[in-house]
Formats: C-alpha cells, structure tokens, sequence
C-alpha cells in the first residue's frame, strides 16, 4: 500500500531481470495496487510498467492493460521519446493488438511526429518493430520522419539496432528512401563483424524483400560472409532466411555457403518447422542448384513427421521447390502432403493453388481426384484473388496433365482473365491460350478479344517463345489474328534480339502456314532470321520435322497460286527447303497412323453396297505425305459413276474427336484437320469427311439407312 507507482516498475523490473518466479499472491496485489493507483501514474511509471509486465510473460487480464493505456491518453502530451516507443512496444510483446484502439494508435503517433528529432537509435528501433510486429499502417509523414532520424543516428545503431531497423522497414512497407537504406546500409557493412545469426537472417530478409531500392550488394555480401564465418550457430530460420535471400538475389557466388549451410541442416533438421523447410528447397531450386539427395531424403522425412503444421503456403512453397530442383516427392511425402491439402484447402489462397498444381504438372505426377476436386472447388471460390499468372498456371497446369477442369471452373477462370487482362503479362497469355489449344477449346469472343487488345499493347515485351507459343495456341484455335497484331508480332520476332531453339523455329513457321501470313512474314523479314535461326539450332526432331514439312507443303502451293510470292522467297528458305524438305518429308510419312473401329465399319458399309468399290486403306498422298483413310474409286459402281470424280482424287475422311475443337456448344474441326483440308483440296482431292457423331447414330441402323447417308455425303462433298 505504501509503494508508489515508481517503485512498483522497479520490482517487477527488477523480477524479470534476475528470473524471479512470482509467488502467489503477488500478481493479485500488483493487480490490485496498480488499479487504484493508475491515476497518480506519471509517463515513466506507465511505460516502465508496461515494459516490466510484458517480459514477465503472464498472461495479464485486458483490466490493467486497459487502464495504464487509458492513462496514456490521459498524458501523451508529456511522453517522452522513450515512454512513445516503450508503450507500443509492451503492446507488441504482449500480442495485444486488441487493446491497442485506433484512437491511441493515433495519439502516439502525433507525439511521436511531433518529437521524432528526439528520438535515440533504440527508439526508432523499437517503435518500427512495434509497428511491424502489430502489422498496424503507419502515417507515412510518421514514417519520412523517423527515417531521417534513422540517417541522423545512425552511427549510434549497434548490431541488433540495424538488424531491427531494417526488418521493421522492409516489414512495414511503404515508401522507402534510398538515402536511409543507404545509410543504415553503410553502418552495416561497418559493423558487419558484430552481427550474430539473427542479426544477418533480419538483413537478408529485408534486403530480399525491399524491391525499391534495390539491393545493396556490398551489404549482402558482408551478411553472406558473416553467415559463413558462424555456420554452425545458425537455426534453422536463419538457414532459410539466408538461402531465400541467395534466391531472390539470384546470387551464385556464394554457392559453397550454400554447401555448408545444408550440412548445418542436417545436423538440426528436428528442429526445422515448415517454413524453414520450404525455403530450404525453394532457394536452390530458384537459383537452379542441386539440393544434395540426402538433405532432401531427410527433408522429405521431416516433412511427413510434421505434417500437420503445414499451411498452405508451407505446401505450395515446398512442392513448388521440389519440382523445380527437378526432383521427386516420395511415395509416403506425396501421399502425405496430398492428405493434408485436402484437409485445409479452404485455406489456400490463388497463390497457393497456382504453385501446387504447378508442381504437379512439373514433376508429372498426376494430383488424386480428391486433390483436384480441393482445387477446383478453391478456385471458384476464391476467383477474384486470382492474378492472370495464377489463372495461367492452373489452366497450364492441368493441360500439362492431360486432365479435365468442370465447365464451371474453366469458365471462372476465362472471365477473371477477360477482367484482369489489363495487368496480363505476355507468360500469362500464352500459357493460358496454350492450355486451352491443349483442352481443344476456344475461349469466348469477349475474353479473346481482350487477350488480344492486351497482346498488341505489350507486343515489345514478348520475346521468341513467347511470341511462336502465342500464334502456334491461335492457329491451333482457329482464331483469326487481327492483321496490326500480327504484323507487330512479326516485327517483333524479326527483331528480338533472343535466340530461337528448334521447337520455336518449327512452331512459328507452322503457324505462319494456318494463319496464311507468308506475305507479311516475307515482308517483315522473319523468313531470313528464322532460316538463319535453323541452321544454328539443328532441327532433328520428328515432331519438328513434321509441322517444317507442312510449312513448306503450304508455302509450296501458295507460291504456285501466286508467283509474286515465290520471287519474294529470301535465298535463305529456298537453302533450308533444300536441307530440310527431305527429312521433313520423312518424318511426317512416318507417323504413326491406326484404323479405328469406325473407319472399319464405314468400309465394310461401302464394300457390301457397292459392288466394285475400290476403297484404298490408309493411303499416301505423294507431294504433300498427308494419310488418307481412304482413297476412293467409283468407276466401276453405276450409282456413283455419274459423279465424275477422278479415280485416286476422291478421299473419305473418317474424323473421330481428335479432329474438333469445342466452341460454346457447337463442335468444330480442328486447326490440324484444317490444314490437311486444305491442302488436299489444293493439291486437286474431292473431300468427304464422316465425323464420328454423324456415324454413331446411324451404326446400329440397317444397311440401307448407312448407304443413303454415305451417298448423300459423296455427293456433297467439303
């Protein structure tokens, strides 16, 4: 009764400091005491005492707190430097961000602005920290002004001081000005022998995380050294933190450290939560490293032990990781991860749906139809979240697999892209249009023509891939590409200064051949660069060779319909056509080709109507190498006679599903089954073409029902 407020901050102060247990009792009189003394508190006795009971680590009732923090508004006037920043400090150690009201948030801020030329290195510290640590937005004049203080007392800043500084900045975000980075960065760097581990986790992490300004190297390499030079005392967050940062930077330089720093984890992986082990894959994997197998392995085993304290963003940053060291899940790891997925999948976030079907895609493993379900389920829930990356990769994703997506999730996806295309980047646009090229459907006009005013907007972005997957997705869509994009996309891959590798080469010219452009691509000169390209890059593949033997079976006749175009010819594809029409030829001979039961059961229908039908199976045509499932010759049947077809011209397509894309309701043929089309009908062949939904309703019927239907298709042919 007789200690004044004074003298109850120093005892509990002085508790903490020597690791005093607190009796029984004591907490019920200091309680007791303090709620009715409070009013006779000065600034010093408040913040002493709130400082005192947030090192004691009890879990205090709301009443006390309440009142010391009511007596803070009461005197915020009088605060000095040390009370404002040990205040919000006390607020933050104690985890009570709940009791921090808006009203006295506000409050210590205007007294903090008002004296922040006051401030010493330890409060600025403790007052960003605080701020972090609550995860509270700060008044950006408060802000601009303490960090001129931090530039102003800088050399005052100890180790843990710069660390703190530097964590609560990139953690707070906001504006950051170069000349305090700068500056905190250069007492850094002075005192670099001084960091302990945790010191050199905070930087990097702070350094990786600031994008603007970027980097300071010369810190980032002392940090990186001082990690070094203390190896075998870091815990596995400053492990994580330090590899992290390797990637983000794109660092190779230190690619021993990373040697030594994985041998360190294995030494404590018991201890290693799920973010620390996530990191662990994920910075080597960034920087395009090997992670030595037996880390891995023991990875892997710690991941199946706990499990259960993975997030969300703990499996996507994992899984993710794995995939792109190029790496396996073990069978126990994967069904492990797959389980709990599905378990917190309401959790995930479009980031995280993103990156775990990347993963799968990548690595090639198919997801359980459990996992999948999950996924799509989140996806349509959370689809305004989604950044056009995200719906890319998912899209992407799943085609990789050859796996389906319901209507409804596909359809989400493509009117969130239509909405966002204005932030769409050229990756986002052709791993979505590539994915439903593979899905074999053709997005709806609006999203389309949105993709496509995007495209022309950021066409300098695209580079050669890029730009060879766009037009390759599209004419496999059968999208007519407006004639200003396609000349700038040609512009474009003329002159963009990236190297070409054979599947671009081959892709492009493919879809230069569905989408008719010889002219403009002579006339943007691309013909030269990509002849130029293929002589470098060796085209040797079979499926190159194939799409190569179609360009020029199109550029062939199209230069015979027009002779203008044949001069036009840049000496260099009429050498390519001398190296590679051969071989290309070759290859797409050999391609495989099967009967199907329905192209047997048409030529069974033919051969018992019409006597002396000549039905040549799975023949050849000599210029062009396309099959044909039949070639025709009805001289001999009176009926069809008539129809004067030329004996050897006359070709019956049996065009099963593979051959159409799905528009809206409607089915419709595919860019490949165009293309062979059209140069048949070019090189003089009469065309039918049966689709196997015409055939399915008539294969149970009688003969005769067969025959009307297959003449009634001779005599209409494409």
């Amino acid at each position: 009764r007789e200690c004044k407020p004074q003298d109850l901050a120093n005892i509990v102060h002085a508790l903490n400091s020597l690791g005093v247990t607190w009796v029984d009792g004591f907490w019920a009189t200091l309680r007791s005491h303090v709620l009715h003394t409070c009013d006779r508190f000065i600034p010093r006795d408040v913040s002493t005492l709130l400082r005192a009971l947030a090192m004691a680590g009890e879990r205090l009732d709301s009443e006390v707190i309440d009142a010391l923090l009511a007596k803070t508004e009461d005197i915020a006037r009088v605060l000095e430097p040390r009370d404002v920043s040990t205040i919000l400090w006390a607020v933050a150690t104690m985890a009570r961000k709940d009791l921090l009201t808006a009203r006295l948030f506000e409050t210590l801020q205007r007294r903090a602005l008002a004296i922040a030329g006051e401030f010493t290195s330890r409060d600025v510290a403790m007052f960003l920290w605080s701020v972090a640590t609550l995860d509270i937005r700060m008044d950006p004049s408060l802000l601009v002004a303490l960090q001129h203080r931090a530039i102003a007392i800088a050399d005052d800043l100890n180790h843990q001081g710069v660390s703190t500084t530097m964590w609560s900045l990139a953690s707070i975000g906001g504006k950051l000005e170069e000349s305090t980075w700068a500056r905190i960065a250069e007492r850094a760097v002075a005192i670099a022998a001084d960091m302990n581990t945790q010191d050199v986790s905070e930087i990097l992490w702070a350094l990786a995380t600031v994008k603007n300004p970027p980097p300071n190297k010369v810190l980032a390499a002392a940090m990186f050294r001082r990690a070094g030079e203390q190896a075998n005392e870091c815990n596995p967050q400053t492990i994580s933190n330090v590899v992290w940062a390797m990637g983000t930077f794109g660092d190779k330089g230190h690619l021993d450290l990373l040697k030594v720093l994985q041998q360190r984890a294995l030494s404590i992986l018991d201890e290693y939560v799920p973010r620390d082990i996530g990191m662990l894959v994920w910075g080597p994997a960034t920087l395009g490293v090997k992670v030595d197998s037996a880390v891995l392995d023991r990875l892997q085993e710690q991941v199946v032990r706990i499990i259960s304290d993975f997030g969300p963003q703990d499996i996507a940053v994992f899984t993710h990781g794995v995939a792109a060291l190029g790496s396996m899940l073990h069978p126990a790891t994967l069904q492990a991860i797959e389980r709990h997925a599905i378990s917190i999948s309401v959790k995930f976030l479009p980031q995280h749906v993103a990156n775990f079907l990347w993963a799968f895609a990548t690595m090639k493993v198919c997801p359980t139809p459990g996992v999948l379900d999950a996924m799509q389920c989140r996806t349509r829930d959370a689809i305004e979240g989604f950044e056009p990356q995200h719906v890319a990769n998912v899209l992407w994703a799943v085609a990789s697999l050859r796996l389906t997506l319901e209507d409804d999730t596909i359809q989400a996806l493509l009117q969130h892209a239509r909405a966002t295309s204005i932030i769409a980047k050229p990756p986002d646009m052709t791993m979505l249009l590539w994915a439903l090229s593979e899905f074999e459907i053709q997005p709806p006009p609006a999203v389309l023509t949105a993709i496509l005013d995007r495209c022309e907007v950021t066409v300098e972005d695209f580079l050669p891939a890029q730009i060879s997957n766009l037009l390759r997705s599209l004419a496999v869509l059968c999208v007519p590409v407006p004639e200003s994009l396609m000349d700038k996309l040609l512009d474009r891959a003329t002159s963009c200064p990236s190297t070409y590798c054979a599947q671009e080469v081959s892709n492009l010219l493919w879809a230069l051949a569905c989408l008719s452009a010889h002219k403009q691509a002579v006339r943007a000169g691309l013909y030269e660069r990509l002849a130029r390209e293929a002589e470098v890059v060796q085209i040797n593949e079979s499926m190159h060779l194939s799409q190569i033997n179609q360009f020029f079976v199109d550029l062939s006749l199209s230069c015979s319909e027009d002779p203008a175009l044949e001069k036009s010819l840049p000496s260099s594809i009429n050498s390519l056509r001398e190296t590679l029409e051969k071989p290309a030829a070759a290859a797409f001979a050999q391609a495989s080709t099967t009967t199907s039961r329905l192209q047997n059961d048409i030529v069974n229908a033919l051969k018992a109507g019409w006597q002396g039908i000549i039905a040549e199976e799975e023949a050849h045509d000599p210029v062009s190498g396309y099959g044909l499932d039949m070639l025709l010759d009805a001289s001999a049947v009176p009926e069809l006679a008539p129809l004067g077809c030329a004996p050897g011209k006359w070709a019956l397509e049996v065009d099963g599903p593979s051959h159409f894309l799905k528009v809206g309701d409607r089915r419709q043929p595919t860019r490949s089954t165009l293309l062979k089309r059209t140069h048949l009908q070019r090189l003089g062949y009469t065309l039918v073409s049966v689709p196997y939904w015409d055939w399915d309703k008539i294969r149970r019927e009688g003969l005769d029902v067969k025959l009307q239907y297959l003449e009634d298709k001779l005599r209409n042919p494409l």
